[in-house]
């Protein structure tokens, strides 16, 4: 079974700067079932006989959103959709043991400043976010959101519900790894986190298929998109 997950990436182009990181504070023949997430997730189910997140100060500037979603480049914007998928063994199919999904993402290092915040993106998503403002009457904050569909779907409309998809996250060096949280994807648009003026924030996120149920085989895709905005 493969689910894929596409990303959609919003990504304003900012001007360099000189960033200094920070620690942040806590505050046979089988049949194959195909499940595809959009930023890219994929899971592939063989079935028997069937088939401390880093928080970058930047310096003030005209007001803008920053997001960076798996691979892309600093100063430019990039319609790359990674893929995370996952192959789900012969016999393991609704184990209920949650397996985890590999990225085609080669993103390993941030975008902001070369700093390896995902040493191993084979299973990692680099996600970072930013906004910037150059005056006190400005919102003090931009909101990170994802939106995903109910369900993921196979070419006959089958379906597995869309929070069978979790995630967990990390980042090396970092007193603080969760500054973008870890969370379960739900229909409709979350809110992941906030991100305060003129600050970077990334993390690392590894994708988990529950594999709570048996399923029909076949190949299912959705689509999840992370957006940042600011009122």
């Amino acid at each position: 079974m493969t689910t894929q997950l596409e990303v959609l990436i919003i990504r304003p182009k900012r001007q360099p700067i000189a960033p200094q990181r920070i620690r942040s504070k806590p505050g046979r023949s089988p049949r194959v079932c195909r499940l595809t997430l959009a930023i890219g997730f994929a899971v592939t189910v063989v079935l028997p006989g069937i088939a401390s997140a880093w928080e970058i100060q930047l310096q003030a500037a005209p007001r803008r959103v920053f997001l960076s979603v798996g691979n892309g480049s600093f100063e430019a914007d990039s319609g790359t959709v990674n893929l995370v998928q996952v192959d789900i063994p012969m016999g393991q199919v609704g184990s209920g043991v949650p397996l985890t999904m590999s990225s085609d993402s080669t993103q390993s290092r941030s975008p902001l400043d070369n700093y390896l915040t995902c040493p191993d993106p084979s299973s990692q998503v680099l996600i970072g976010a930013s906004y910037r403002r150059r005056f006190g009457f400005e919102p003090a904050e931009a909101t990170l959101r994802v939106t995903a569909p109910a369900f993921l779907v196979n070419g006959a409309g089958d379906t597995i519900p869309i929070n069978e998809i979790s995630w967990t996250v990390s980042a090396p060096g970092s007193g603080s790894p969760g500054i973008i949280p870890a969370g379960t994807f739900t229909p409709g648009t979350q809110t992941l986190t906030t991100v305060r003026a003129n600050r970077y924030i990334e993390n690392c996120h590894s994708f988990h298929f529950a594999n709570s149920a048996l399923r029909a085989a076949g190949t299912y895709t959705g689509q999840v998109t992370y957006t940042i905005s600011s009122p």
